[in-house]
């Protein structure tokens, strides 16, 4: 092989290792392109950073990552998707910065009030028994993850299974804050449906 051949593709695998690693790094921190939920490998399905305003500066607070065992089209897909019982879930939300366990309820509260729509009998109930399950202070580099498996919305604060709310309708109105037609951000919602690992391993024909 020539010395210029050999220089092309040293150079292009290192361009493909590079977009590789942009993809799977946000801000620092690494976002796993796989998670297991028992004996389901779940696939990364998108990721994005929440950022809020303070006096006018962006500041980052959390990079999250959506995970599915299935990949999904579009935010309706997610939706409909517990409904088939085939596609368990889960996101996580790794923080840029240490958060006061009254950040954390307070933020939750803000953010379940604009942003949740589906709404239903009981939901008052459960809404603030997830509250109070994150209401730890987390530090830097610290994961909340909600996982959906079933029936049950299983609450891990980093690294503590912190308990469990049960039923579909608590589901649906959590994903109806990320999916919903006031998500948390519309780019979240974007990056969780980009389909990451999903469509690099299953790309759609064209």
């Amino acid at each position: 092989m020539k010395a210029t051949q050999f220089l092309f593709l040293a150079f292009a695998a290192f361009g493909m290792t590079e977009q590789v690693v942009a993809k799977t790094m946000m801000e620092g921190i690494h976002i796993p392109e796989f998670r297991m939920m028992g004996e389901h490998q779940l696939k990364r399905h998108g990721q994005g950073i929440r950022s809020v305003s303070f006096f006018g500066m962006p500041i980052k607070v959390y990079v999250a990552g959506f995970y599915s065992l299935s990949r999904l089209e579009n935010a309706q897909d997610v939706l409909e998707s517990l409904e088939r019982n085939d596609n368990p879930m889960q996101l996580d939300f790794t923080f840029l910065r240490g958060v006061s366990g009254k950040q954390c309820t307070q933020a939750w509260q803000q953010q379940l009030e604009h942003s949740v729509s589906h709404h239903y009998e009981g939901y008052e109930n459960d809404r603030d028994d997830f509250i109070q399950k994150l209401s730890n202070p987390i530090s830097y580099g610290g994961t909340i993850s909600i996982k959906m498996v079933g029936d049950d919305t299983v609450i891990v604060d980093q690294g503590k299974e912190r308990g469990v709310i049960p039923g579909r309708n608590f589901q649906r109105a959590f994903l109806s804050m990320w999916f919903g037609e006031q998500p948390v951000t519309e780019d979240i919602k974007a990056g969780f449906l980009e389909g990451a690992v999903h469509r690099k391993l299953s790309p759609v024909a064209a």
